[in-house]
């Protein structure tokens, strides 16, 4: 077993390894091509994000037109190869000048790739995964974006662009196993981000964007914990894109080199990220709409760039945003025939539009989703407002306590920190300007509780804000620290970080109460191998049925989640659904007549249905 657990371990990081490389290919000729010359090591991190934000940008448009295929990766592996090698003598130099790590760091840098190796073999296990992210991935990997398919099933139509990167990944010795590899890829770039912040910090250097990076090695670790890395999870790549993107935004406003070309590609780089994050899930809007209008105006302001820096970047930054906002609300016009499904804003007429309310009924059930009140009939019908939802949501809301608590906690008591540190009369060590970054953090999280409190879309912001607090505090600290008090203080910071591989498994609803405590932390962090191959396979298999359209289309009709199954497949058919054209699935579904899906939104929970539609009346709305 030892044998196979190392070929499936390393497998799947040697092949992690490769994707990040051609990815940070593709950012670094991107840095190229904006007129970036020199790179550090920073800027390949960066680079491998941007390289995401380009390939999804490739995707989106690809998937207009054609399935995803190895072709696919192939295109992306070729153009990631391309950029390394233009930008090779810049790599070369970076190579020649970099100092050797510790032997500590190397150690930490290597367990933590095994890790989420290990890790990313795992059983896919998710609930939502199996409900429609395996489906979406299989869509993408058969046919282009289909016309109407949220008429087929409303979740395949949420856009999630994150699940197109999955389908490419889909390919050669990866065909069906791509869960093992995308989400898994995103921690661990993320993850030796954080620890050579921290190495940085430890070695001696005082910039305080340092601080802020390593403050988030806690939600790196933790997101890759409880399954998510090896399944579709949407949340996962959304959040690190999200916390990537403040820590660009911090190093702007603390950047010292105002006047060069760095900051200007950083604002660009902001732009290209929240553009993504939105891309990936929806609900990262609220944080893009507003970080990035004020990334433009902080630089214009602090920087005061001549009419050449103008119109050299912002052509740019606005010009990435659009080209992603473009592809990405074409194709949720193709899905469902509204650009920000399931909210029904901007309907088109199009053949192929799920019915109005279809979409809404969407849109509700993510929030009492969120709300953990959609077996709640009484709230989803209106009938009590906060008081009933929210005792039972806090309970829950704590089943993770990396989501909400330890995030608050930590940001209260940096704030409490920097408030004292600045009465001590230490004005020149501060720097007021990166608090900033709490205007879209607190929009975010103002939006996110009245939508759809769910806590784990919560968790980047809420660390976001903590790293902040803690950097600000930092900055003021560590300077006028010993140098003992200083590795007292990382050290701190670092158990902070690494705690989530002994608390989270202890934490919850399961775990550790029914069984033995150490066993309980080996079974989640370390994973054995599986019977698909080297790997773990899925961990469901669908319950169907076959269902008949009164056109006469045969779907597979699952009582829950549809896994893997052959498409068509839907929890929730409809009588009236029917394909655009009878010999071309490709064509798309539209439904004649009002919306008629059964068993919405599943078998098990056949009241939600009524009581929203209740809820409708009660606001004045159709019944």
């Amino acid at each position: 077993m030892l044998v196979t657990l190392l070929l499936g371990t390393l497998s799947i990081l040697l092949t992690q390894v490769g994707l990040a490389g051609a990815l940070a290919g593709i950012g670094l000729a991107t840095r190229r091509a904006f007129g970036l010359r020199v790179i550090a090591l920073d800027d390949c991190f960066l680079a491998f994000w941007i390289g995401l934000a380009g390939v999804t940008l490739l995707l989106l448009c690809w998937n207009f037109f054609l399935p995803i295929s190895g072709w696919t990766t192939i295109v992306v592996l070729t153009l990631g190869t391309l950029g390394l090698w233009w930008v090779r003598p810049a790599l070369a130099t970076l190579f020649a000048r970099a100092r050797r790590p510790s032997s500590l760091i190397t150690m930490l840098l290597i367990l933590a790739a095994l890790w989420v190796g290990n890790l990313s073999l795992g059983a896919l296990d998710n609930y939502d995964s199996g409900l429609y992210h395996l489906q979406v991935v299989r869509w993408a990997e058969q046919y282009p974006a289909i016309p109407g398919i949220g008429n087929l099933d409303g979740p395949l139509a949420f856009n999630n662009s994150s699940l197109l990167f999955d389908a490419m990944l889909s390919a050669g010795p990866w065909q069906g196993r791509s869960n093992h590899l995308a989400n898994g890829l995103f921690v661990l770039v993320f993850l030796w981000q954080a620890i050579v912040a921290g190495a940085r910090l430890a070695a001696g250097e005082r910039r305080p964007r340092r601080l802020f990076e390593f403050m988030l090695l806690a939600p790196a670790v933790g997101v890759g914990l409880r399954g998510r890395v090896s399944a579709f999870v949407t949340d996962l790549p959304t959040s690190l894109v999200v916390l990537v993107a403040a820590t660009a935004f911090y190093a702007m406003l603390t950047d010292e080199d105002d006047a060069g070309l760095e900051t200007d590609f950083r604002v660009v780089a902001i732009a290209a990220l929240v553009a993504l994050a939105v891309t990936f899930k929806t609900n990262a809007a609220i944080f893009a709409a507003i970080c990035f209008p004020l990334t433009i105006a902080l630089w214009l302001k602090r920087t005061r760039p001549d009419r050449v820096r103008r119109s050299h970047t912002l052509p740019w930054a606005l010009g990435v945003v659009t080209v992603l906002a473009a592809a990405w609300t074409g194709r949720g016009i193709v899905l469902s025939g509204y650009p920000l499904f399931p909210t029904n804003v901007a309907a088109l007429p199009v053949e192929w539009r799920v019915p109005a309310e279809h979409a809404e009924a969407e849109f509700a059930y993510i929030v009492h989703s969120g709300r953990a009140s959609t077996r709640n009939l009484p709230v989803v019908a209106g009938e009590v407002g906060l008081r009933g939802w929210v005792p039972s949501w806090a309970r829950l809301a704590l089943d993770d306590p990396y989501e909400i608590a330890v995030p608050v906690a930590v940001a209260i008591l940096a704030l409490v920190a920097w408030i004292a540190l600045c009465r001590r009369d230490l004005s020149d060590a501060r720097n007021s300007r990166p608090w900033w970054l709490a205007v879209p953090i607190a929009a975010a999280v103002g939006s996110w509780f009245v939508v759809a409190p769910e806590p784990r879309y919560i968790m980047p912001y809420l660390w976001s804000l903590a790293a902040l607090a803690a950097s600000q505090a930092g900055a003021i600290a560590l300077d006028a620290a010993s140098s003992r008090a200083r590795h007292f203080l990382l050290l701190t910071a670092a158990g902070l970080g690494f705690s989530p591989v002994l608390v989270s498994p202890l934490t919850g609803t399961s775990r550790a109460l029914r069984s033995n405590p150490f066993l309980t932390v080996v079974k989640e962090n370390v994973n054995r191998p599986g019977s698909d191959l080297w790997f773990q396979p899925l961990a469901g298999k669908a319950n169907l049925h076959t269902y008949r359209t009164r056109s006469g289309l045969h779907l597979n009709v699952a009582t829950d989640q549809c896994w893997d199954t052959p498409l068509p497949c839907t929890p929730n058919p409809a009588p009236n659904l029917r394909l655009r054209d009878p010999t071309n699935m490709a064509k798309g579904f539209v439904v004649d007549g009002p919306w008629q899906m059964e068993n919405w939104p599943l078998s098990w929970q056949p009241g939600f249905l009524a009581a929203w539609r209740r809820s409708r009346v009660r606001r004045g709305g159709p019944g």
